[in-house]
């Protein structure tokens, strides 16, 4: 085998053919992600393109590493789309040259032309597509999320998690694999207001009056729990505490507002959702092959946190998927081998953070900390301020 055939069939396996010898630095990019890769992994040299001394790193190595992330969403249309001979290309709507898709859809924001050019006349697979047959990962989770409301609101309920389901509460299951990965974890010690609202100036200075409503009153189904469970509702600050109750009784202007304060007796394990999440860039060395996750529960945090008008009829209905999907995640979700007590999630009605704890009535304790025996063993929360 000549020399020439043998570096092609090299080229062609690696995806890149000969690499001019050159170096490059990360300010050399403005997209984070590829920044980022070349301050972990370079050395102290001098960059081909801007002449800095600084980090930098073999452009061989970088163009592997940029393959190596487009690849984990993108695909040659060769081996994933059928071809149309009647029209003269594949049948895919999302398929791009090397150029449009380095400078506009993947975009590596190269600051010197020099330096795209030489990235992508290397690459050897000039078409890039997303794959034919199977929807984005993110869209797929979409999907099946949406399919997944519409069934426990319409279709079945009580039982979703029966063996002879066939997993129909797959959905739930992959959004507590994705909580996991992307460490959507907190253990809190801070404190939470909760309000009480009534119709006259009565006091409700007693933690169990402040506190979870007894189960012979929860007669109203919220956005974690159905009628008949209580749950404790709170904020980690005052104001958002009660914008969240005064939304909710928005038509009654003969109100009071009762506030109380309360902390744990111990950490609390939660579950924390952030309000916005930073979308990883395809060529994050760590994050990038997590993207589509990210972008996914994004559209989950939005969701799961949506204000929803206590006046429709369809109220309670609307409740309904994040009342299982909060059951699901309480009795199989755990932080260090501990099972979680609550789930932190954005404020429907402003930019706080509101909080559900697992507390029942009888776990909230006034400031005297009227502790059982079993303190170390059970959960209490303490009123330790009351206005």
């Amino acid at each position: 085998m000549g020399l020439a055939k043998k570096l092609l069939m090299e080229y062609e396996a690696r995806g890149y053919g000969k690499v001019p010898n050159k170096y490059v630095c990360h300010h050399c990019f403005d997209e984070k992600g590829l920044s980022n890769f070349i301050k972990k992994n370079g050395k102290q040299g001098l960059c081909s393109y801007c002449g800095k001394k600084t980090d930098v790193l073999d452009l061989e190595i970088v163009i592997k590493h940029i393959i190596s992330s487009i690849s984990n969403e993108w695909q040659d249309p060769v081996e994933n789309s059928p071809y149309e001979s009647a029209e003269g290309g594949y049948l895919n709507n999302y398929q791009f040259d090397i150029w449009d898709l380095l400078s506009e859809q993947e975009p590596i924001n190269a600051v010197s032309q020099t330096l795209f050019e030489d990235i992508y006349s290397t690459i050897n697979t000039n078409l890039w597509a997303r794959p034919f047959a199977e929807p984005f990962k993110e869209q797929h989770l979409l999907e099946e999320w949406d399919k997944f409301i519409y069934r426990v609101k319409h279709k079945l309920r009580f039982t979703i998690f029966s063996e002879n389901n066939n997993n129909k509460y797959y959905p739930i299951e992959q959004v507590a694999k994705i909580i996991s990965d992307l460490k959507f974890e907190q253990i809190c010690n801070d404190k939470i207001y909760r309000i009480r609202i009534t119709n006259n100036k009565q006091n409700l200075n007693s933690a169990s009056e402040m506190g979870t409503v007894p189960i012979e009153y929860a007669l109203q189904a919220n956005r974690m729990s159905p009628v008949g469970i209580a749950m404790f509702y709170g904020a980690f600050d005052e104001q958002t505490a009660v914008d969240e109750v005064l939304n909710s009784n928005k038509n009654n202007c003969n109100i009071y507002i009762h506030t109380a304060t309360f902390i744990a007796s111990r950490p609390l394990n939660l579950i924390s959702l952030p309000s916005k999440l930073e979308i990883p860039s395809i060529y994050d060395e760590v994050k990038g092959d997590k993207r589509p996750y990210y972008i996914f529960m994004q559209s989950f945090i939005d969701w799961f946190a949506r204000p929803i008008d206590r006046d429709v009829k369809e109220e309670h209905l609307e409740y309904i998927p994040t009342q299982i999907i909060t059951e699901y995640l309480r009795y199989n979700y755990t932080i260090n081998n501990k099972p979680i007590d609550g789930i932190i999630y954005k404020s429907s009605v402003g930019s706080g953070k509101s909080v559900v704890l697992f507390i029942q009535n009888d776990q909230c304790v006034d400031n005297d900390w009227n502790i059982k025996k079993n303190f170390k063993d059970k959960l209490y929360l303490k009123m330790i301020n009351y206005k």
